[in-house]
């Protein structure tokens, strides 16, 4: 249990958060290299594969089953834990869940290395949209951004969206994650024609909150088609 001198900081901390996701900028994985070697590619072939070459080494992630009972992968999770396996690698999901397909996921081709808000040199592999037929953002205390301090927490006062999809009881969730495991806190109908629309827990004083070092996912699935104008915007506070 946090002690009330740690607690009492991270109130006087609170700041205000926003976390926005537009069509096919949803960063299904965040890659850092963390070997010896120097990177040459880091490739997707949205129906085949995750490839990450250095000098020294390749590393190949199948989403089909090769046959022979060849190594594959049927979820974001374990294609992420096995990235992480390698020592050689640091992945870390970010806007989608572990549960999630990465079979026809991914936008295909090369991706080109940036820089995160600390600086960090990363490979963000990004999320088809109109393939994944879902989207999500995430509103996180230890993301997107690599290394960052341990300790902290969000809250959800709000989110915004435009989405098209075919709504269901249960279209629109929120989870939360912490490490490998996520919990659903909240579900229910969404707008579904692309108009825009808030959801807010503010007029009633409340929020969506995380524990310590645990992330909260908005996230729409029945089926999400592409729209210029589709995005989620996350309203939070972060202690």
């Amino acid at each position: 249990m946090a002690s009330l001198d740690s607690l009492l900081t991270r109130q006087a901390l609170e700041k205000g958060v926003v976390r926005q996701v537009l069509l096919d900028k949803a960063i299904g994985l965040r890659l850092r290299y963390i070997g010896t070697s120097d990177v040459s590619s880091v490739t997707v072939s949205t129906a085949a594969s995750l490839i990450l070459i250095t000098v020294a080494v390749t590393d190949t992630f199948l989403f089909d089953d090769p046959g022979a009972g060849g190594r594959y992968y049927t979820t974001l999770g374990a294609l992420c834990d096995d990235i992480n396996a390698t020592g050689r690698w640091e992945a870390k999901i970010i806007d989608a869940l572990r549960s999630e397909d990465p079979d026809s996921f991914f936008i295909n081709g090369a991706v080109t290395a940036g820089t995160d808000e600390n600086g960090v040199v990363c490979y963000d592999v990004l999320v088809d949209t109109s393939a994944a037929e879902t989207m999500a953002a995430c509103l996180s205390p230890i993301g997107p951004n690599l290394d960052m301090p341990k300790g902290h927490r969000v809250h959800l006062l709000g989110i915004n969206y435009a989405v098209d999809n075919t709504a269901g009881p249960a279209t629109l969730k929120i989870y939360k994650r912490k490490g490998m495991f996520e919990t659903l806190l909240y579900s229910s109908t969404n707008i579904d024609d692309g108009t825009l629309t808030s959801v807010s827990w503010v007029s009633g004083h409340g929020m969506i909150s995380g524990g310590v070092d645990e992330e909260l996912i908005v996230f729409f699935d029945g089926t999400v088609v592409d729209a210029a104008t589709l995005y989620i915007s996350l309203i939070g506070l972060y202690e």
